[in-house]
């Protein structure tokens, strides 16, 4: 079984209780910094795993490509066609992950 897979699989059968997935660090780890020259920073795209299932639904080829439609089609264009692929895959069978619909945060910034 692929580590992501038997990971998603095992963060389902936990849940979100205590001993579960937010309490045996397999979530983000605070205290990560990141330090831009902002004379060469002309666009920064963050965004979430949840947000990032636009790849694994097919939206985008890559995370380069979602960072490119962020900027030509927006924010609330991608959160409308991730939330679309979602609710057509109510069993999470089509990309499997831990629930229906995760947050679907990004960041988009261009510079200079």
């Amino acid at each position: 079984m692929l580590w992501g897979l038997s990971v998603v699989l095992r963060q389902q059968r936990l849940g979100f209780r205590p001993g579960g997935v937010q309490e045996d660090h397999l979530s983000v780890q605070p205290g990560v910094g990141l330090h831009l020259p902002l004379d060469q920073c002309r666009s920064l795209f963050l965004c979430t795993d949840g947000l990032a299932q636009c790849v694994g639904f097919g939206l985008a080829a890559d995370v380069a490509d979602l960072h490119r439609q962020a900027l030509e089609q927006g924010m609330p264009a991608l959160a409308d066609a991730l939330w679309a692929r979602q609710g057509a895959d109510p069993d999470l069978e089509r990309l499997p992950r831990f629930k229906l619909r995760d947050d679907a945060t990004g960041a988009l910034c261009r510079l200079g």
